[in-house]
């Protein structure tokens, strides 16, 4: 077996065991869960095995060429002690050193972070790369920018993250990002080991307690509907799409971004894009009676506009290329004082409580709120995304929001008798 620097770099403990032992070419590693590479050096004297330490990887031992020369400086003292040779002459080693290349040699960790950075931007959407390379530039870069990789230590960058203390959450995200910059810089051998690895640790980084979304129960939603759909200074799209947001479930950046194209009443499904779900995965949503009313009245507004997306922009410049903000639903339900009591993304908490109350399979529950099932091996096997069963779920759902509205308001609504007073939507020519 030949190995390099970086596949050393590179070894892991399985989980669950206290060490591995890793043998090539006359040496031997074990590695802990830790991270922790310890070298070991063996040479054959007649049939003896002797086998000898040579120390910590990155501390005592610094590439594996230089592991190679510490175990001939022990074998030749050990033998000049004995004034003999070996008894067995070894096979010459083959080391394989890879030279970095060129654009691969940062210096500084601003260097590093950049090269980082372009690997990081693959794994991520465009706003939470955003929102790093902002904090990077913010808290990060102005004091540690400069710095040489090797002149880096924990004393060094502890003040940084510190002024962070009244914003846990932040610190430990930014830490935990620091480290990866770190580890990418032990990737690229201009490191030996981490020397930051313990920084949360020192700072003594706390998780930040969750806190929920504001929302209520679902037997309170009476109010609810006659306060939203009988509101006076809601227009009525905005109406249309709560409505629809309290069947589907979906968060309201996924309803807001439903497109035309993807609605296919025939077989009574929208298949929505994975680039406009938060999880990147592609959703089946069906589409029930209820559902399918509202999306006929939204049909009806689209009318000589063609637009994209089902609940489109109130500006007319923009009506048939953006979306509703993802904010609408928010606002609204702030206007008419629910602010603190509910928000849009507290509407999936009372569809999924029902949901549990009214004993519908877990899978089916959190498959309508656009959930992962399960483990990535249960998901190997399991093929089917229950769209029958959530149809059945979503259409028992809306039975119950209709009997809660005493009032008939979401008949008024979807009505093609309604006239909406509040505002002029669209300037059709």
């Amino acid at each position: 077996m030949i190995m390099n620097d970086i596949d050393v770099i590179n070894l892991r403990c399985p989980s669950g065991l206290p060490r591995q032992t890793v043998s090539f070419n006359n040496l031997l590693v074990n590695v802990y869960p830790t991270g922790k590479k310890v070298f070991y050096a063996r040479y054959f004297d007649g049939k003896k095995q002797h086998k000898v330490r040579l120390g910590v990887w990155g501390i005592d031992v610094k590439t594996i060429a230089h592991a190679y020369q510490l175990r001939q400086s022990w074998i030749d003292d050990s033998f000049k002690s004995k004034s003999k040779s070996p008894a067995v002459p070894e096979a010459p080693v083959e080391v394989i050193q890879l030279e970095p290349e060129e654009n691969f040699s940062p210096k500084t960790f601003s260097d590093c972070y950049h090269l980082w950075l372009n690997i990081f931007a693959t794994q991520v959407n465009a706003k939470t790369l955003k929102t790093t390379q902002y904090r990077f530039e913010k808290f990060v870069l102005p004091y540690l920018g400069n710095y040489s990789l090797n002149d880096i230590s924990i004393p060094k960058v502890a003040p940084v993250f510190k002024v962070l203390g009244n914003r846990p959450d932040l610190q430990r995200r930014l830490v935990a990002q620091f480290n990866q910059v770190m580890n990418y810089a032990v990737c690229l051998t201009q490191l030996y080991i981490n020397p930051c690895l313990n920084l949360g640790k020192v700072l003594a980084v706390r998780k930040q307690p969750v806190t929920n979304l504001p929302s209520i129960h679902y037997s309170q939603i009476d109010e609810l509907i006659h306060t939203f759909l009988s509101s006076t200074i809601i227009n009525r799209v905005t109406k249309l799409l709560f409505i629809f947001s309290m069947l589907s479930l979906l968060r309201p950046g996924e309803n807001v971004k439903i497109q035309w194209k993807n609605v296919d009443f025939k077989n009574n499904v929208i298949s929505i894009e994975a680039e406009d779900m938060k999880k990147k995965r592609p959703f089946r949503l069906p589409i029930g009676n209820l559902m399918r009313r509202v999306l006929n009245v939204m049909k009806d507004y689209a009318y000589g506009i063609d637009p994209k997306y089902v609940f489109f922009s109130f500006k007319t410049n923009e009506s048939k290329t953006e979306h509703m903000s993802t904010e609408t639903v928010n606002k609204a339900l702030n206007r008419i004082n629910y602010k603190g009591i509910l928000c849009s993304h507290g509407i999936r908490a009372i569809g999924r409580t029902w949901l549990r109350d009214n004993k519908f399979p877990f899978d089916v529950s959190e498959m309508m709120l656009a959930h992962k099932v399960g483990s990535d091996t249960v998901n190997a096997y399991m093929r089917s995304d229950l769209l029958s069963e959530r149809l059945e779920a979503q259409n028992k759902w809306a039975d119950y929001i209709e009997s809660m509205d005493k009032e008939q308001e979401i008949q008024k609504i979807i009505s093609e008798n309604y006239i909406d007073n509040v505002i002029p939507l669209f300037n059709v020519v």
